[in-house]
C-alpha cells in the first residue's frame, strides 16, 4: 500500500512543480535620444536650440514610443542639477507616464557643458548603482555604467534576475569632414 501511495504523489508533485516554474517572456523597450543642448537658451547658429517647444516635441516623441521601458538621453545641459532628476521628470517623463519613472545618477566629473543620463521605468527595473568608466576629457560626457536589475514576477520567491548593465554615450558629432582617420 505505501508504494501505490507514494506512486500516486509523484505525479501530483510533478505538476505542481512543472506549473510553479512556467517559462515567463517579457519585452523591455529600450528608447535613446541625443536631446542637443536640451536646458540651453538660443543661439544665433541654432536659434531653435533652446526653443520653449523641446518639452512638448519631446513628450509627443515619447509619447508615441509608447512609454519606454528604457529612455537614455544624451547631451543635455551640463548642469542639470534640477534638470536631470526633478524637472526633467516632473514636466517631461511624467507627462507620458506618471510616476512610472527614475533616473540614475549621473555624473559631470570631466566638467563637460553637456551631460547624459538614463531614465527606467520603476514597475520593471530597480537601480544598483552608476560607475564611472570615463571621466578624464573635458571635451566630452561623462561615460558611466549605469547598473539595473529586472524586477520579475517571481523575484520574491526565487531570488533570481537579470541584471542589465547600460553605457549611455554620444561618442561623435559635428560634420564629417572633421572626423579623422
Amino acid at each position: 500500500m505505501k508504494y501505490i501511495i507514494l506512486l500516486l504523489m509523484m505525479p501530483i508533485l510533478c505538476i505542481n512543480l512543472s506549473t510553479a516554474q512556467q517559462p515567463f517572456t517579457d519585452t523591455v523597450s529600450v528608447f535613446t535620444y541625443n536631446i542637443n543642448n536640451f536646458g540651453y537658451a538660443s543661439t544665433s547658429g541654432c536659434p531653435l536650440e533652446g526653443s520653449p517647444l523641446k518639452p512638448s516635441y519631446l513628450r509627443t516623441i515619447l509619447s508615441y514610443q509608447n512609454a519606454p521601458d528604457i529612455v537614455a538621453f544624451e547631451k543635455f545641459s551640463g548642469n542639470p542639477n534640477t534638470l536631470a532628476s526633478d524637472s526633467m521628470r516632473r514636466s517631461i517623463m511624467d507627462s507620458v507616464c506618471a510616476g512610472c519613472y527614475a533616473n540614475t545618477r549621473f555624473t559631470n566629473v570631466s566638467g563637460y557643458k553637456k551631460v547624459n543620463t538614463l531614465y527606467y521605468k520603476t514597475a520593471k527595473f530597480g537601480y544598483l548603482g552608476t560607475t564611472s568608466i570615463y571621466t578624464a576629457d573635458n571635451s566630452i560626457s561623462d561615460i558611466n555604467l549605469n547598473k539595473l536589475y529586472y524586477k520579475s514576477p517571481s523575484l520574491a520567491t526565487t531570488k533570481d534576475t537579470i541584471f542589465l548593465n547600460v553605457i549611455v554615450i554620444h561618442d561623435a558629432s559635428g560634420s564629417a569632414g572633421s572626423a579623422q582617420s
